[in-house]
C-alpha cells in the first residue's frame, strides 16, 4: 500500500519524516497481520520501538530540536 508522505523541505527533517513513515507503516501492519505473519509483526513491533526512541538505530538523537 502506498501512503502519501509530506515532502521534507528542510534537510534536517529527513530523519523525522523517515521515522514518521516507518512508524505509520508499522502501526498499520502489526494489527492486520497479527495472526497470519508473526515474523512480519515482530519486525513491525521492533520498528515501532526504534521509531519512538530517538536514541535507537533509526536516529542518534541529533535530529531533536530545542
Amino acid at each position: 500500500m502506498w501512503l502519501p508522505m509530506r515532502r521534507c523541505v528542510v534537510p534536517g527533517d529527513t530523519w523525522i519524516c523517515g521515522r514518521g513513515w516507518a512508524l505509520s507503516w508499522a502501526v498499520i501492519y502489526a494489527p492486520q497481520n497479527r495472526l497470519t505473519n508473526p515474523a512480519g509483526v515482530e519486525i513491525a513491533m521492533r520498528t515501532i520501538t526504534q521509531a519512538t526512541d530517538a536514541r535507537g538505530p533509526i536516529g542518534n538523537g541529533s535530529d531533536q530540536r530545542g
